[in-house]
């Protein structure tokens, strides 16, 4: 049976990229909750540091040392490794997120690009190029 830890899957390269340890998981023996242990108080301070900052200033938000971005690029290479790793063929539901990562364009920016230009300031093809 494949085990559903989110984080006992992770390497030991991207442990050390989010500077987490897992410590007893409980989720892959009991189907409790996950420990997960962060090292070093600076989490505390970074976490706050992006609550404000990110939604500011959005991917260009500087985050050790480089932009966040970069940062947001290599947690998706984490989960699309995490999720192929199960084995389940989840790796698609990333592919948004992915590529939003990569552009840094999200899709409110591409519909500002719409509204702006091929629907010429009306809201009304938004219905019928979006329908799900």
């Amino acid at each position: 049976m494949k085990s559903l830890c989110p984080v006992s899957d992770w390497t030991a390269a991207e442990r050390e990229y989010l500077r987490v340890e897992v410590r007893g998981c409980e989720w892959c023996e009991e189907r409790e909750y996950l420990r997960v242990e962060v090292r070093g108080c600076e989490w505390c301070e970074e976490r706050e540091y992006l609550r404000v900052e990110v939604p500011r200033l959005g991917r260009k938000t500087p985050f050790r040392g480089r932009p966040f971005q970069e940062v947001a690029k290599k947690v998706v290479s984490i989960a699309k490794g995490g999720l192929d790793r199960r084995g389940y063929d989840e790796v698609s539901f990333l592919n948004r997120i992915e590529v939003i990562a990569e552009t840094g364009k999200s899709q409110a920016d591409l519909l500002l690009v719409l509204y702006e230009t091929k629907w010429q300031r009306s809201v009304d093809p938004l219905y019928n190029e979006f329908m799900y």
